[in-house]
């Protein structure tokens, strides 16, 4: 209202500084309002069953190399539970996420993967606004294609780790690129998604012990 009565009385030529500020103001109050709905939405659309599984690719590019490191492997998200990561190629391994930590061999070389975890299982467990608690969500698509967030870290201890992550999906997630701080990339594209509202008992004892 301010704006547009300055707009009236003021000299002609000022009014359109003030419609931009008046603007800028509207935008403010919009935007949130669309991105808390859009997320909202985002987070009915994505499936929330008990395991989900499937195939993965991880790209890791690194600067000082000339190609990517390319590993693949099967992953099994246990919901409420945590992540099972198992490279199957270039070389056998797995890593263990759950609620009461990161378990694997070569832990430092998967560190990226251990974030990736982290952020699928609560995906999975239909709570985006756990990830708003560590990163700022930014909605970059959200249509009948599919959607795409944005996550930038909120702490600077996670900014000095990761500058960005972007999430892309549907119903699952299909894809996370993750660009860490130091320059490096980490692109993981998840395919073959199965899901169950069973634990077959492989899974339940691993969690159960762990």
């Amino acid at each position: 209202m301010l704006g547009i009565a300055y707009g009236i009385t003021g000299k002609t030529g000022s009014r359109k500084p003030v419609m931009r500020i008046a603007l800028v103001f509207l935008l403010c109050w919009v935007n949130p309002l669309w991105a808390d709905a859009a997320l909202d939405n985002i987070a009915k659309r994505l499936a929330q069953p008990a395991l989900l599984q499937g195939q993965f690719e991880q790209k890791k590019t690194i600067r000082v190399l000339a190609m990517p490191l390319v590993s693949t492997g099967v992953f099994s998200v246990v919901k409420n539970q945590g992540v099972m990561w198992n490279v199957e190629k270039p070389l056998a391994s797995q890593l263990l996420i759950s609620k009461d930590g990161i378990k694997g061999a070569d832990l430092g070389e998967n560190r990226a993967m251990a974030h990736v975890g982290k952020i699928l299982n609560q995906l999975l467990s239909g709570d985006i606004a756990v990830l708003e608690q560590q990163f700022n969500v930014s909605v970059l698509q959200d249509n009948t294609s599919g959607w795409a967030l944005a996550l930038v870290p909120r702490s600077l201890i996670l900014q000095k780790a990761i500058k960005e992550i972007r999430l892309d999906g549907d119903r699952y997630i299909k894809q996370l690129i993750l660009h860490e701080a130091s320059g490096d990339q980490t692109e993981v594209n998840f395919t073959a998604l199965v899901e169950s509202e069973t634990l077959p008992d492989s899974i339940r004892h691993v969690f159960s012990r762990d």
